[in-house]
């Protein structure tokens, strides 16, 4: 009978604290009556003490949480949500389509404010919904596009890697990260981000295109002919491609590699203005630097027979250029370095007056441009 008596006890006990668990505070109720007119300034206050008066039970944090929301404190409300979630999942589908809702608002005002060209409220409101809902890949690809064209390059890496992070294998954003830190000119970490987009896509001509010219601006230009040269294999009709491969013989000083290469663009897009114009330059330096020659050797001993035979090949080269420059100056009859060049080209072959009426085109156009 005793033990009856202890077990009677034991069980009235347990009953007492269910009861009182379950029972809601004043200040929850006071809270509910708040939320049910609107009053969130008040609701905030009484859940704030409710959850002092009962800090377990996840229902004070989930209303808190959207509370919080209400107000624009999103750091607080994604706390509140993650408390409640902490004390139990009963709160747990609510809270997801709150954060769904707050999200997608956030994030549709982003698009709305790049879409504006407005980059601050855009990056602004971006990070608010990766706050929201740190999941969403799609929130650090736009984000770090604002910050791109902010210019804050530090922190559209560090958002391109969480976006990374969230979706390993999604090549575009590897490009895109490959493409902010080239455009920020840190070109050695350029090459790691398309190398790796390259470990997922061997093929990828945009990747290795843009380490070729990363490769460029460092200065390696061996491991940059190499990538050109793949590139062009893989796309060999990028005229772009083909003009920049092109260019960078020709920063060599290798003129008559870059003149092949430039004949090779012209052969895809004869009207290439670039491709036509550098030709000619191409041919002009060339040309220079056999008279060059000939002056040194000169200098020397002026009855050697090399000199004539310099002095004959560099105007074969001029020869060579002026066809390209006269159909460049249709196109860019304003570019007074093509009529300075021309003038060039017409003296050394002998078009002394035609030569004369390009230098004064060239001196015309440069004062213009004063």
């Amino acid at each position: 009978m005793k033990r009856s008596n202890y077990l009677y006890i034991a069980l009235l006990a347990i009953v007492g604290f269910a009861l009182n668990w379950g029972c809601q505070t004043k200040e929850m109720t006071s809270a509910k009556l708040y939320m049910k007119d609107n009053n969130w300034d008040r609701a905030i206050e009484q859940l704030e003490a409710a959850s002092q008066a009962n800090s377990i039970d996840p229902e004070v944090y989930y209303h808190l949480g959207r509370g919080y929301a209400t107000k624009g404190r999103w750091e607080d409300m994604v706390k509140s949500f993650e408390k409640s979630l902490e004390l139990g999942n009963k709160f747990e589908v609510q809270i997801q389509f709150e954060k769904q809702k707050y999200w997608a608002e956030n994030y549709n005002k982003g698009i709305e404010a790049f879409n504006s060209q407005n980059f601050e409220e855009a990056a602004k409101v971006f990070n608010i919904a990766a706050l929201v809902d740190p999941q969403k890949v799609e929130t650090f690809r736009n984000l770090a596009i604002a910050y791109v064209n902010l210019e804050q390059f530090d922190k559209a890496e560090e958002t391109l890697d969480k976006a990374i992070a969230l979706e390993p294998g999604h090549l575009e954003t590897l490009k895109n990260k490959g493409i902010m830190l080239f455009q920020a000119k840190q070109y050695e970490k350029s090459i790691v981000a398309f190398k790796k987009l390259l470990e997922l896509d061997n093929t990828n001509v945009d990747a290795i295109s843009n380490i070729a010219i990363a490769y460029d601006q460092l200065g390696q230009s061996d491991k940059a002919i190499e990538s050109y040269r793949s590139a062009l294999e893989l796309n060999p009709d990028d005229a772009a491609l083909a003009v920049s491969f092109a260019n960078l013989f020709f920063n060599r000083s290798e003129f008559l590699k870059a003149a092949e290469q430039y004949k090779k663009v012209l052969v895809t897009e004869p009207e290439n203005v670039n491709a036509i114009l550098q030709l000619g330059d191409s041919y002009l330096h060339y040309a220079d630097g056999l008279n060059k020659k000939a002056r040194a050797l000169a200098e020397e001993d002026d009855k050697n027979p090399k000199i004539q035979d310099l002095r004959s090949e560099a105007k074969t080269y001029f020869q060579k250029a002026l066809p390209h420059y006269e159909k460049s100056k249709d196109s860019m009859p304003d570019n007074n370095r093509l009529w300075y060049n021309l003038g060039i080209v017409y003296a050394q072959i002998g078009e002394n007056k035609k030569s004369a009426a390009a230098f004064a085109k060239a001196d015309e156009l440069e004062k213009a441009n004063k």
